[in-house]
């Protein structure tokens, strides 16, 4: 997905009148795409003390998290989620308005 974006930012800096507006816009093109990057290194240490503890139930997570997936599909081959859906929208009639 990088490659519309970059082209379409590089259309626009290109169509700049000015280069330091152009090398502004790249500069917050690039900002955006290494500051997640640079967050998730600063978040590894954290990561993998939280992995070394969670080990014993990483077994249990997998199984829960494959029903999940299960319960998805037959969610989406019956029909619930068109039900689950609709119901949501009647509760939250503000989320119609969302897309």
């Amino acid at each position: 997905m990088i490659g519309p974006i970059l082209a379409a930012i590089l259309a626009l800096a290109g169509s700049e009148a000015s280069v330091a507006r152009g090398a502004l816009l790249l500069g917050a093109y690039s900002a955006g795409l290494g500051i997640p990057f640079v967050l998730a290194a600063l978040a590894m240490k954290p990561f993998v003390a939280f992995l070394k503890r969670m080990r014993s139930r990483l077994g249990m997570v997998e199984k829960a998290t494959g029903a999940l997936l299960v319960l998805t599909g037959l969610a989406f081959l019956f029909g619930w989620i068109s039900t689950a859906s609709f119901w949501l929208l009647e509760l939250f009639p503000g989320l119609g308005r969302l897309g």
